[in-house]
């Protein structure tokens, strides 16, 4: 028997695979580490330095810089490795941790994908899905200035646009995986806000009876976020938009559960589109509430709205009264001053100062709950606050 022989078996003549599985966590991580490194905007590999530096501050990892840099070298030797600095990379880059440190020969620890498999949904394995996009919703909160105020300024929306990516790994071999991150300002008390990045990861599943997509996240603080849209198959390349519905909790005391839209783009749209964003966000995309005065300031500020307004005044004119009232139709239906592409890139801006909710509270009505009672206690009026 060789030395080498003797030292990888045990006394039960047993290979000892040890060495094997932390060189596969090393391998499979470094890996990870060059496509979360292609993400960024400079494209630069990050070093054992910066890698420390950030575990330290944003996981509490505290591990040696020389610890980092042997995991990241190419010495097949290293006998150990930091497991909570493998876990803290894991969640920094969308890693799943089971496929990291699955044994060699396997791809996975988890189960759940052949627990997930019923006949009534399935794992989502259209590649026309594959790889990043960049989806965009409102920021995640039931508190809002606007609500104090008389209606209908009441249904006057935040301007708080909050931006971040969706990933899918479409694997119909080893099961599909989505990857959700954003990040969130937090504010502190006399001090500079806080930026928490949000992170979390699922198993994307289509339904075998309409073919929505459902995406049913949870962050590592235990919020939930339920995204589902339609499965639109796209043959002559690949996904380029998707808008779907997202059920998460409110930011509140309560955490009471809220409804938004979001939606997805392949691209990353510029600065000067976030207008349109917003409009594409809005819950109600058909009637608009528009007061005159926003109307005419925003005339004066926007090119598109300022065409818009100046050829559609006349025919708005008798749907004034404190303020406008329309469909869309209204307009579409119109022909001669703008055309359809126009008319409707406008209409979805003002959609967005439109009087009307972009998020649905629910919950919250403290009326209902005690009128529900007296439903369903008729004859106990003596426990009942009301009059």
């Amino acid at each position: 028997m060789s030395k080498t022989q003797f030292i990888n078996q045990d006394s039960t003549g047993t290979e000892d695979i040890r060495q094997d599985h932390i060189t596969a966590i090393r391998n499979r991580l470094k890996i990870k580490r060059e496509e979360y490194c292609k993400t960024l905007s400079n494209k630069k590999v990050l070093g054992p330095g910066a890698i420390h530096d950030y575990l330290e501050r944003e996981y509490h990892v505290c591990t040696s810089k020389t610890t980092i840099q042997n995991f990241f070298s190419e010495d097949d030797n290293i006998q150990k490795i930091d497991i909570s600095a493998v876990l803290a990379m894991c969640d920094w880059w969308g890693c799943d941790p089971s496929e990291i440190l699955a044994f060699p020969d396997q791809t996975s620890f988890s189960t759940s994908n052949k627990y997930k498999q019923n006949p009534h949904q399935q794992l989502l394995s259209d590649l026309s899905y594959n790889g990043r996009f960049y989806c965009y919703f409102f920021k995640i909160s039931g508190t809002d200035s606007s609500f104090n105020l008389p209606y209908p300024h009441s249904l006057k929306k935040r301007e708080d646009l909050m931006e971040g990516t969706i990933t899918f790994n479409i694997d119909s071999d080893n099961g599909s995986k989505a990857y959700f991150e954003y990040k969130q300002r937090v504010h502190q008390f006399q001090k500079d806000d806080d930026i928490k990045i949000k992170r979390c990861t699922c198993f994307p599943m289509e339904s075998s009876l309409n073919h929505n997509i459902y995406l049913d996240f949870v962050d590592q603080d235990g919020r939930f976020y339920y995204i589902f849209f339609n499965h639109q198959v796209f043959i002559n390349g690949p996904l380029y938009f998707r808008i779907g519905g997202m059920i998460t909790e409110t930011s509140e005391h309560d955490n009471g559960p809220i409804f938004q839209k979001i939606v997805l783009f392949h691209e990353k749209p510029d600065d000067s589109q976030k207008s349109l964003i917003r409009g594409l966000l809005n819950t109600n995309p058909y009637n608009y509430l528009l007061d005159k005065q926003e109307l005419e300031s925003l005339a004066a500020t926007d090119t598109d709205i300022q065409i818009f307004w100046n050829n559609y005044k006349d025919l708005l004119a008798p749907r004034k009264r404190d303020i406008y009232f329309f469909n869309e139709t209204l307009i579409t239906k119109e022909s001669g001053y703008l055309s359809e592409y126009d008319a409707k890139k406008t209409l979805i801006k003002l959609r967005h100062h439109s009087y009307s909710q972009n998020q649905i509270i629910i919950g919250r009505d403290e009326d209902a709950h005690r009128i529900a009672r007296r439903m369903q206690n008729p004859k106990d009026v003596d426990h009942d606050d009301y009059q």
